[in-house]
């Protein structure tokens, strides 16, 4: 392998648009049936991490429950971590986080109940982080978040109710933020984002807006302002967009700046107290923010925000008129915004848009007719996007798409016939896309895409990511990796481009370089990208190519860049151009809506309370009392809601009519959406006290 460290400086750029839509034949292959036969030996729509290019899942091997597992993408690199519970009960680790290299993730050990863990990988490096909750109730952590390279959580000590927790992975460096709420019922802090260094953060029950630096002194008030619908916190440009309601506009769009007087609402979108936003389908693409709204007149359709209102307008009213095309599952792939939407007439299909009307369009009508195919999943490896659809024939089954009708296609019919595989769990790992999935005959195992390999890969790594360039401009570096898969000799070149935020593909910045690899060998190198200032805020994609430039194009890598601000006499987005990254570049001076489970109210209670939640889609609904001992007391409901707002009561009595002692209680809501095929599923808890 060659191996060398390249610095380069640009002085001046020459520019080439180049389109890549070849669709390669593709096929999947089962990595290991963990349980062998019928059991599932991956647990399903449970979302796993990557942590040092290797899979780590929830898994079930048939005797030791549901634990901790770990893949290379091989079947003997695919084991059990560690059996936390010996025996076949499971820990039913969750909430998979990687921290500085570091996974953590809650489990239930049998002992401690349910707290924050930690592992390396190996079974003598899986432990218990500190047993928060000390009084033998589940201190419940929920919402890890890494930040300032440690983790970040919500948990019950057992005095101070659900609060802001951080850690460095040590006993005694796991420690509690600030007592938001003094005393015994806590500010159940939930939406934890990273804007800029700061972590905000919802809390109150969804009714205030919080900031912190990670110091009990940092952790302050932002705004109190709303009622219990604060959520979808997302980081755009350096500015937090969320959802809200100060009970006079309804739920609309707000923005937040980290102070007060620099949090307020964007635009009131649909006029007067109704909601605009509905649910907060968030997506920040290119530097713009989109969602889903509903102005009262078009429906909900896709919108998009610079964070003023003027600019802050409907993108296209898919389905013409007052109903509703609802998007969702918006996902920024390859310099495009894919998504589901239903323009009346071809059911939920898959869309794309480029930010402007005439470029939100149709990409397929996968299940003909009415029909809904309900894309879910999205997922891309270099300019192929995967994803679960239905097509009405054979079921949910694993597809993909370079974003031409012609390039939407059925990947493999794992199940055959109409019976669904139901692919989820989708991640790139080492550049192979691993997903769970159940062929009909030995259950939910672990499957991995094999494709007809190009001759020559590459792949391009940035060395810190994610990469962030500051408004005077900057450097990242990076390194490429180019292996050789033929029997012959491999000479040609590689290069880079950089896509604008407005789709435009410019460059090469950084070659064409030239480079001989033998048959079956690699090499590697280290490359360093200059940013000037004049580029606006946004983020940019970047892309290494490698085959004979400028032509003949046989593999590209991409990843993305974000610059945070520009000088004040900087272009907009939408109108910054090739000719002006040109320009920048020859002046270079090297230097619900989501799931919402609310608290109960009144919380304590006699003789009844409300329990209030929201869910995005239609979904199947459990919501059951529990004692502290993890006793089922009553299941309130159990089957199918329509999406929504609902609200239930709890008497104080128990499944057979009987009033229930004073004291704490767990209200738990599992949710599953219904008509997805990569179903998401939600599941949270909160206290409530019961007083006679």
């Amino acid at each position: 392998m060659n191996s060398h460290k390249v610095v380069v400086g640009v002085l001046s750029v020459l520019f080439l648009l180049v389109s890549v839509g070849h669709i390669q034949a593709q096929s999947v292959m089962l990595v290991k049936d963990i349980w062998p036969d019928m059991g599932s030996g991956v647990v399903p729509f449970k979302p796993p991490a990557e942590l040092n290019g290797t899979l780590f899942f929830k898994g079930n091997d048939g005797t030791t429950g549901n634990e901790l597992w770990k893949s290379d993408g091989t079947a003997a690199g695919t084991v059990i971590v560690k059996d936390i519970v010996p025996g076949t009960i499971g820990s039913e680790p969750q909430e998979l986080t990687e921290v500085n290299g570091t996974l953590f993730f809650v489990a239930n050990d049998d002992l401690h109940g349910w707290e924050v863990w930690k592992s390396d990988g190996t079974a003598e490096g899986t432990m218990l982080v500190k047993n928060i909750n000390k009084r033998g109730i589940f201190a419940l952590p929920d919402q890890l978040t890494n930040f300032k390279n440690m983790l970040f959580f919500a948990a019950d000590d057992g005095e101070t109710g659900q609060e802001l927790w951080r850690s460095d992975g040590t006993t005694a460096g796991t420690v509690l933020v600030k007592d938001i709420r003094p005393g015994f019922f806590g500010s159940t802090p939930t939406d934890l984002t990273v804007v800029n260094g700061t972590l905000f953060l919802s809390a109150f029950v969804g009714t205030e807006l919080w900031k912190s630096d990670g110091s009990t002194e940092g952790t302050v008030l932002v705004k109190d302002t709303f009622d219990d619908r604060l959520g979808s916190l997302t980081a755009v440009n350096g500015t937090l967009f969320f959802s809200g309601d100060d009970s006079t506009n309804g739920r609309e769009l707000w923005k937040s700046d980290g102070t007060t007087a620099g949090t307020g609402l964007v635009k009131d979108i649909n006029p007067g107290p109704a909601d605009g936003i509905i649910f907060g389908n968030f997506a920040d693409f290119n530097g713009t923010l989109y969602f889903s709204a509903d102005d009262g007149t078009t429906g909900q359709e896709l919108w998009k925000s610079d964070g003023t209102t003027a600019g802050t307008v409907l993108v296209k009213d898919i389905d013409p008129g007052p109903s509703s095309s609802s998007p969702s599952d918006l996902a920024n792939m390859n310099g495009m915004l894919y998504f589901r939407a239903n323009d009346g007439a071809t059911g939920r299909e898959l869309w794309k848009s480029d930010g402007t009307t005439a470029g939100t369009v149709l990409v397929k009508d996968i299940n003909p007719g009415t029909g809904s195919s309900s894309p879910s999943s999205f997922t891309n490896i270099n300019a192929t996007v995967y994803f679960s659809a239905d097509d009405g024939t054979t079921g949910w089954e694993l597809w993909q798409t370079d974003g031409t009708t012609a390039g939407t296609v059925l990947v493999e019919d794992l199940n055959p016939g109409s019976a669904p595989s139901r692919p989820n769990n989708l991640l790139v790992v080492n550049g192979i896309l691993l997903f769970a999935a159940d062929d009909g005959v030995i259950g939910q195992e672990l499957w991995k895409l094999v494709s007809a390999q190009p001759g020559v890969t590459i792949t391009a790594t940035p060395q810190n990511p994610p990469v962030t360039i500051p408004p005077g401009g900057g450097f990242f570096d990076f390194d490429v990796t180019i292996v050789n898969n033929m029997a012959t000799q491999f000479t040609g070149n590689y290069w880079n481009t950089v896509t604008l935020p407005n789709g435009e593909e410019v460059g090469p910045q950084l070659g064409p370089f030239n480079v001989t690899i033998a048959p079956g060998d690699s090499f590697s190198t280290t490359l360093t990208m200059e940013v000037p200032a004049r580029p606006p805020a946004a983020t940019y994609g970047f892309n290494m190519k490698v085959g004979n430039f400028p032509n003949n194009v046989l593999d590209v890598d991409s990843f993305t860049f974000t610059k945070t601000g520009a000088p004040s006499s900087a272009k907009t987005t939408a109108s910054f151009s090739a000719e002006d990254w040109e320009t920048g570049m020859s002046n270079i001076v090297t230097t619900l809506a989501d799931f919402a489970l609310m608290q109960n109210y009144p919380n304590p209670f006699n003789p009844s309370t409300t329990i209030s939640f929201s869910l995005p889609e239609a979904s199947n609904v459990t919501l059951a009392i529990y004692n502290l001992r993890g006793q089922l007391i009553r299941t309130l409901h159990s089957g199918a809601l329509s999406a929504g707002h609902h609200r239930m009561v709890w008497d104080g009595r128990d499944s057979h009519g009987v009033k229930v002692a004073s004291g704490v209680y767990l209200y738990r809501l599992e949710a599953q959406l219904i008509l997805d095929g990569s179903a998401r599923n939600f599941v949270a808890s909160r206290k409530l006290v019961l007083v006679q």
